[in-house]
């Protein structure tokens, strides 16, 4: 679900500027998440939080964790006040290997990297989420 305010053209002009600029992240720290390798969170946010500061940016990330599912609410703000606000969910990624607080923990910096991806409108590769037979 996708709700918005009712201006949009300064978010909209801001967040056509970022998609412009984006830099593709470069893969430092890398997540497995089943068959798919991703960046850390807090890489991903290191690398665009500085251009999302110049174009008067800012995403906020709620996550709401369920009994099967995480729920990751993406709320992206522009410094005149309109917004954007969607939800992305994603199963639990559940294995023998781990407990549940790291399934939880991987499952939600998955979820967030696909959540900023549709939030920013950048692919996933850009955002360093990759099938992990494309490293090998």
């Amino acid at each position: 679900m996708i709700e918005r305010s009712e201006s949009r053209d300064k978010i909209d002009t801001a967040l056509s500027s970022f998609q412009r600029k984006a830099p593709q992240v470069i893969k430092e720290k890398l997540e497995k998440y089943g068959s798919l390798i991703l960046n850390s969170i807090e890489d991903v946010r290191k690398i665009i939080k500085p251009l999302l500061r110049e174009k008067g940016l800012v995403v906020y990330q709620v996550p709401h964790v369920f009994d099967d599912k995480i729920e990751i609410e993406n709320i992206l703000v522009h410094k005149s006040g309109q917004w954007v606000r969607s939800t992305i969910e994603t199963p639990l990624y559940i294995t023998r290997e781990m407990d549940r607080l790291t399934e939880i923990s991987k499952s939600i910096i998955y979820a967030s990297v696909l959540g900023l991806s549709d939030c920013l409108g950048l692919s996933r590769r850009e955002l360093g989420l990759v099938p992990q037979e494309f490293l090998k």
